[in-house]
């Protein structure tokens, strides 16, 4: 008889311990709020990895747009550059300092110049070293005429 109430008292106290952990509302309750904030918290981290995702790409097309407009800059440098080295070939022309670049032969030019032993082309007058003064100088004189071209 002592054997089967030890054996009672045993399912008694696994019962009442069963019930307090297992069973019991507020175990159940703590259990079911623990799994809903892990979920929560998967979800979260879920929707993190993927801004994250987007932030990178967004970041990826910024570069590229800063480097593409760089490149475009960088072309509307060149543009301005080839745009004022033919304005200056202009005014070589204008000057009559760049003949040696037409292609035909003028009397009138071939008369007032000659070539150095180097190929290049001398002229009579002061026209060239006009030039150079006002190249070294940085300005132009306005009262200096200049020669018209045809």
């Amino acid at each position: 008889m002592t054997t089967v109430i030890i054996i009672v008292a045993v399912v008694v106290i696994l019962a009442i311990i069963l019930f307090a952990t297992v069973l019991s509302p507020k175990r159940r309750e703590e259990r079911r709020l623990r799994a809903e904030r892990e979920r929560a918290a998967e979800h979260h981290r879920g929707e993190a990895r993927q801004r994250e995702e987007r932030a990178t790409v967004a970041e990826q097309r910024a570069n590229e747009a800063r480097l593409e407009a760089e490149r475009v800059e960088q072309e509307a440098r060149m543009e301005r550059e080839r745009a004022t080295l033919h304005e200056n070939r202009a005014e070589l022309h204008e000057r009559g300092l760049a003949d040696h670049e037409l292609g035909g032969t003028d009397s009138e030019t071939a008369d007032t110049t000659t070539t150095n032993g180097d190929g290049r082309f001398a002229r009579d007058g002061g026209e060239h070293d006009r030039f150079e003064e006002e190249l070294a100088t940085g300005r132009q004189d306005d009262e200096t005429p200049r020669p018209r071209t045809r």
